[in-house]
This record gives C-alpha cells, sequence and structure tokens, in this order.
C-alpha cells in the first residue's frame, strides 16, 4: 500500500475539502487520543486509520510526528525555557502575565552547561 492513498480526479476544490476531510478525520482523532489518553487506543481506532486509507506507514509516521513534538514540549517545559521577554516584550503574547522569575531563563539554563 502507497503511502498516501491514490486520490481520485477532483473535479472542483470542494470535492478535494470533502475527501480529505473525510481522510485525515481518522488521524487526527487517533492523534488527538494518543496525545491525551494513549492507553485509550485500541485496535479499531488503528484500522479507522487504514479504512479512510492511509497505509500502515502513514499511520507510524503520524505517530512518530507526534512523540518528537511531545518529547520536545516535555524538553522545554522541564528545562523551564520560556519566551526570552527582554528580547522582544511586543511579541509575547502574554506579555502582562508573564512572571519575572521567567525573564531570561532559556539564557540562563544555556549557562549552566557552558
Amino acid at each position: 500500500m502507497p503511502f498516501l492513498p491514490s486520490l481520485p480526479r477532483i473535479a472542483h476544490l470542494a470535492d478535494f475539502f470533502v475527501l480529505f476531510s473525510d481522510m485525515l478525520g481518522p488521524l487526527m482523532t487517533y492523534v488527538r487520543t494518543l496525545n491525551a489518553l494513549p492507553s485509550r487506543l485500541t485496535a479499531q481506532d488503528a484500522q479507522a486509520v487504514d479504512d479512510a486509507g492511509w497505509s500502515g506507514k502513514a499511520l507510524v509516521e503520524m505517530v512518530q510526528i507526534n512523540a518528537f513534538f511531545n518529547m520536545m514540549n516535555r524538553i522545554v517545559e522541564g528545562a523551564s525555557v520560556n519566551f526570552e521577554y527582554d528580547d522582544a516584550p511586543q511579541r509575547h503574547p502574554s506579555l502582562s502575565s508573564a512572571p519575572k522569575s521567567h525573564r531570561n531563563s532559556y539564557a540562563e539554563f544555556g549557562k549552566r552547561f557552558e
């Protein structure tokens, strides 16, 4: 089975979105469950992805991408890495709630290893 399912000829852009949303739905549901409640994933969840036309390779790659992003988020959070407020305070989305203790935390974390 190919990585991506073979797509039928599409005459209208609206048809493309309908087709693709039907294909992505089970894959995104699988990833959402993997992210929030991995112990609740079942063989039926994987089968739904397969039934939507995705290959086993596509599912494995989506799991790997999800795992990588989760791992990086844990590293960043565990190392207390935060946005450097002093370098670009106007860009921070929660400027008014930025704790002073987190200022330059990324730079300070890096200094631990010099």
